[in-house]
């Protein structure tokens, strides 16, 4: 749980991978984030974009704003994105209509509203110059609205939630034949009820 975004696109090209690396290098230097292009593949196969028939290659590159998930700028063969846990534990039962493999999500609760605005805004920028598709769902509606204040409300409206649910664990203990299924159950109905002003 936390302020999160999901995101999921395609490469223009295969050629442009290494410019896009390049610029994520840049950037993550410039803003001092640790970043991972090492550990992925630097040029896709035979330098063109082929059918992903299931190896464990990622191409591309990550970087990790403190506080942050790793953001993932990582691709199969066919030039879509792809993490490493979602190639870890799943692979496309349809490679053209697998939601769920190419859907990739970074948590910035903890990084604050300055971090959560950069990497929107340097997301922006690559998906316009590097992406023949891409799709932001951003839980903080900043990549919608470029609103900061809505931003910070909804960052604040988080941080709310998740004290309530963190107090009501340390407060209320878990019943003696309380299953911990039906004790979390429990707990998270409190803290919704608490949060909406019922309890």
């Amino acid at each position: 749980m936390g302020l999160t975004f999901h995101y999921r696109g395609k490469i223009k090209r295969a050629d442009m991978l290494q410019d896009l690396v390049a610029e994520v290098v840049d950037f993550a230097k410039i803003n001092n984030f640790p970043y991972q292009s090492d550990l992925f593949e630097p040029a896709f196969p035979g330098g063109k974009l082929v059918d992903y028939q299931g190896d464990k290659k990622l191409y591309g590159v990550s970087f990790s704003p403190e506080k942050c998930d790793p953001i993932f700028l990582t691709f199969v063969s066919n030039g879509r994105l792809c993490s490493p846990m979602q190639l870890m534990i799943s692979s496309p039962s349809d490679e053209s209509d697998d939601d769920f493999f190419y859907l990739l999500f970074t948590k910035t609760q903890f990084a604050g509203v300055d971090t959560h605005i950069l990497v929107m805004d340097f997301l922006r920028y690559l998906s316009k110059k590097y992406f023949s598709e891409f799709e932001m769902d951003d839980e903080g509606h900043y990549w919608q609205t470029q609103d900061r204040t809505l931003l910070e409300e909804t960052f604040e409206r988080y941080r709310r939630g998740l004290d309530i649910i963190t107090s009501s664990f340390e407060m209320i203990p878990r019943d003696k034949d309380e299953s911990l299924d039906d004790y979390v159950t429990r707990i998270l109905k409190r803290s919704h009820d608490k949060y909406r002003g019922k309890g």
